[in-house]
Formats: C-alpha cells, sequence, structure tokens
C-alpha cells in the first residue's frame, strides 16, 4: 500500500505518534504490517480492546505452535528407521513454521501490548526488533508456503503416479527441495531489509516502501502472485486430482497392497492439512487482493473493520502453522503412541517398536529376532509397490 514521501515522512516525526502506528501494525497482514498508511490512522481505546485480545490470542497459540512444532519434530528425528521424502518434508514443514511463529509474533502481537504508555527503551528496542524480524518472517511466511505445496506434489506423485515414485520421491531429493525452497524465499525476500530503517533519532522511518513503484510491483502484485496466487492454484489442481485418483482407487480397494492403501490414507490426511491451509490463507488472499486493487485507499472511518480484519488474519496464519502435531496424533496409531511414550503414558494395546509396520497376522508369530525378519521377509514380498509413507503412519 503506497502513500507520497510526505505522507510517510508525517507518520514517524515523533514519539508520541507511536501509540497508533503501533496499534496499526499489530493489526496488519504479514506482508504490509509496518505500512505507514495505515499506521497514519488512529481509533479509540474501546476499539483498541479487540486489537489487544487478538494480540493476546496470537501470543497463546504462537507458543502452543511453538511447542508442538518441536515435539514433532522430535519424535521424527527419533524415530530408528529410515526417513522417507515424506518425513523429511513435514520436518521442513515444521522448521519452517517455527521460524514464522519466532519472528512473527514479537511484530504482529507483542506491539500492540505497549502502545498506550510506552517507555522510551522500549520503544527503541521494539522498533530495533521489528524492522529487524518483518524480513526474517516475511522468509519465513514464503517458506512454509512452498513447502506446502512441495508436500502435496509429493503425494500427488505417490498417489497418482506410484511407478514413478521411486525415482522421484526420495530423501535426497526432499533435502534439495528443501534447500530450494529455503534459499529462493530468502533471496526473494531479502530487499525487505531494506524497506525501512531506523534513523539517527530512533525512528522507524521508510527507504523503499517510499517508493511508489517498488510497492505496487513487489509489495503488492509480485507477492500476490508468488505466495498466494499461484501456490493456492497449484494446491487447489494437485489436490483435485488425488481426490478424484482414490475415489476412482475405492472401486478396485480389493486388488489394492498394503503399502498402497496407507499411502491413500496419508493422502487423506494431508488433503485435511491442505484445507485448514485455504481456510486459513484465503482472507489473506482476499484483503491483499483488495489492497492491491487500492480498495482500502479512500477509507477513513472504516478503516478499522480493515484493522479488524487483518487482526483475524494473522491469528489464522498462527493457527495453521501450529496445528501439524495435532492432524499427526488423529490421523496417525503409531504417532500418537509414540507421543503417549513420550510423555510416560504406555498404551498397552501395542507392544512392538515403532518403527515397523508388522503385516495383520504379524501378532500370531512369536516376537523373536527369526520371527522379525520373516515378517519383513513377508512384507517386502507382498508389496511390489514403492513404499514412500512415513513409517509412523498406519
Amino acid at each position: 500500500m503506497g502513500c507520497s514521501p510526505s505522507a510517510e515522512n508525517s507518520n514517524f516525526n515523533s514519539t508520541s505518534n507511536w501509540t497508533n502506528k503501533g496499534a496499526a501494525a499489530a493489526a496488519i497482514v504479514f506482508e504490509e504490517s509496518l505500512s505507514p498508511l495505515l499506521a497514519a490512522y488512529s481509533y479509540p481505546a474501546s476499539q483498541f480492546l479487540f486489537n489487544v485480545v487478538c494480540s493476546v490470542l496470537m501470543i497463546v497459540v504462537a507458543v502452543i505452535g511453538l511447542v508442538s512444532n518441536a515435539i514433532f519434530i522430535h519424535l521424527f528425528r527419533r524415530s530408528n528407521s529410515t526417513p522417507t521424502s515424506m518425513d523429511i518434508l513435514l520436518i521442513g514443514l515444521a522448521a519452517a513454521d517455527n521460524a514464522l511463529l519466532l519472528s512473527g509474533t514479537p511484530v504482529y502481537s507483542v506491539i500492540a501490548l505497549y502502545t498506550y504508555r510506552p517507555s522510551e527503551q522500549l520503544m527503541k528496542m521494539m522498533n530495533h526488533l521489528t524492522v529487524t524480524l518483518y524480513p526474517i518472517s516475511m522468509m519465513a511466511h514464503c517458506a512454509s508456503v512452498w513447502t506446502m505445496v512441495s508436500i502435496s506434489v509429493e503425494r500427488y506423485i505417490a498417489v497418482c503416479h506410484p511407478l514413478a515414485a521411486r525415482s522421484l520421491c526420495s530423501a535426497r531429493r526432499s533435502v534439495a527441495v528443501l534447500c530450494v525452497v529455503t534459499t529462493t524465499s530468502v533471496l526473494y525476500n531479502f530487499c525487505r531489509f531494506w524497506e525501512y530503517r531506523i534513523d539517527d533519532h530512533n525512528r522507524v522511518v521508510p527507504l523503499l516502501r517510499s517508493n511508489e513503484l517498488y510497492v505496487q510491483v513487489f509489495v503488492h502484485w509480485m507477492y500476490f502472485f508468488t505466495v498466494f496466487g499461484l501456490p493456492l492454484f497449484t494446491l487447489a489442481s494437485v489436490n483435485c486430482c488425488i481426490v478424484h485418483t482414490i475415489f476412482r482407487a475405492r472401486r478396485l480397494r480389493a486388488t489394492m497392497s498394503r503399502s498402497q492403501l496407507r499411502q491413500h490414507r496419508l493422502a487423506v490426511m494431508m488433503i485435511v492439512l491442505v484445507v485448514i491451509f485455504f481456510v486459513s490463507n484465503t482472507l489473506a488472499f482476499v484483503l491483499n487482493a483488495l489492497e492491491a486493487a487500492g480498495f482500502f485507499d479512500n477509507m477513513k472511518d472504516d478503516k478499522y473493520i480493515f484493522y479488524c480484519l487483518m487482526d483475524v488474519n494473522n491469528l489464522l496464519v498462527e493457527f495453521n502453522s501450529s496445528i501439524n502435531l495435532y492432524l499427526y496424533l488423529i490421523f496417525c496409531r503409531r504417532f500418537r503412541t509414540r507421543f503417549c511414550r513420550m510423555l510416560r503414558c504406555l498404551n498397552t494395546t501395542s507392544s512392538l517398536p515403532l518403527p515397523f509396520a508388522f503385516p495383520t497376522h504379524a501378532d500370531k508369530e512369536p516376537y523373536s529376532k527369526t520371527g522379525l525378519n520373516l515378517s519383513l521377509q513377508r512384507r517386502n514380498l507382498n508389496n511390489s509397490s514403492f513404499d514412500v509413507t512415513s513409517a509412523y503412519y498406519d
């Protein structure tokens, strides 16, 4: 969102304007959290309560998400089995989400909690923290979105083209994909470090944001297509193909191998994750499109509605970054058992080592080294297709 240089400078002329500026900054969608035009808008203290409530909720969700994603990564890394391509991509998604929560929460929620009577030292510290963390949060958001796209493409190959999964869905390729996504996200958003700067009076002033062309082309339209338009279109297309394949395969269920059945069940879980992703990012998609089209430029008193929508959007984005562990606990029995064991809540229904997925008749065989080897041999003979499903999924 652009504004004239004179208007921008007037927004940052005094520390007394920090109350309205901080309240606005905490309410802005991830790619526009520091917009000077929005920072110039003020609203009554009674209306500011909504922003504070959303900010507190964001902090709570962020803490829960950080702990959940850390547990998620820990459980996957503790597995004794060889990590699959799916495992590596899920770990990458959890890491990107944690980076987003760590860098985004101070920028989009903590600011609102000290905007009425901030001390000068606290204000200076938060100014520097915000200008530094804002670009990092944009990098993490971009990486999280494209990691989700990579996971959906991996599921598409495993479900719709199982013969190609052996060569395409490997752990090494997943690591390479994560490296490409991370590097591209960092390079693409690196210029955001120069969007704002701290002047000699410790005030946040626009740098690249004072350039109208930069704001319109990069901040609005390029970000709209690279983080919203293209990823959402790809996710919709790929998951429609997955759903079509799963429904078509139900009629041939009797001829499907155990590996294929597990891959289809895992694909269903990933579709649920993608649906949550769509719900959490649709509001950001709409607001970004309206903002790029200049819909909010002439709003005055109604701009508070825009702020409230931004609060809700930020909360939804953080919720989406905190949900991975709970979906796996719902859909994956072995992962749930491992989680309970980690909490010293032993699950008496299963006494076999978690990394192995035995056939249904395995419980009739004696649990010995010989029986274990025979069970694994039968499994390999009965499943001719390449299994890229997570070792935790059953």
